[in-house]
């Protein structure tokens, strides 16, 4: 059995790009390790991304995501794959798009290649917080509120004046 390739990475991501040319470029739009839905079950769409190394030959790759809750995969999807040489980098980018996530809860996004593991990615699906008709805001990382850099505000104005330590409605 050949070892498996050497995964340089792996990424949930909104949208891959691959830019042509002498020096092919790849952009990763969107990365993310939790994934906001509007209700369950949600089916998504969204990306895998893989960049493999040190393989040779045509290995069969599998995509398999998993509820951790249960070990059930609620996605799986084969393709064949080509390597050169052991030096090149292959880049996959696979659209997933009827993926099933029937509840809140962490999933894992694993990589295979002719069956052995290769890599795996989790990922958190969930709805997105409301408290009380607030919505929830990311505060800069440069400025202190707490522990958690999380706060709640009913306007972009006021968050603003939050973020800014001003706690109460914008004038």
């Amino acid at each position: 059995m050949k070892p498996p390739p050497i995964a340089v990475a792996l990424m949930l991501c909104k949208y891959v790009h691959f830019e042509e040319g002498d020096s092919p470029k790849v952009t990763l739009v969107g990365c993310f390790s939790k994934l906001d839905v509007e209700s369950f079950p949600a089916t998504p769409s969204f990306y895998v991304y893989a960049a493999l190394t040190n393989a040779l030959g045509e290995p069969t790759i599998r995509i398999a995501i998993e509820r951790l809750d249960t070990g059930e995969d609620i996605y799986v999807r084969e393709i064949r794959t080509q390597f050169p040489t052991k030096l090149d980098t292959v880049h996959l980018s696979l659209q997933v798009k009827k993926c099933l996530f029937p509840v809140d809860g962490w999933y894992q996004a694993t990589l295979y290649a002719d069956g052995q593991w290769v890599a795996r990615r989790r990922l958190k699906v969930t709805k997105p917080q409301e408290v009380q008709g607030h919505v929830r805001a990311r505060t800069d990382p440069g400025i202190s509120h707490g522990n958690t850099g999380w706060g709640y505000c009913r306007r972009w104005e006021d968050y603003l004046g939050w973020a800014r330590g001003q706690h109460g409605p914008a004038a």
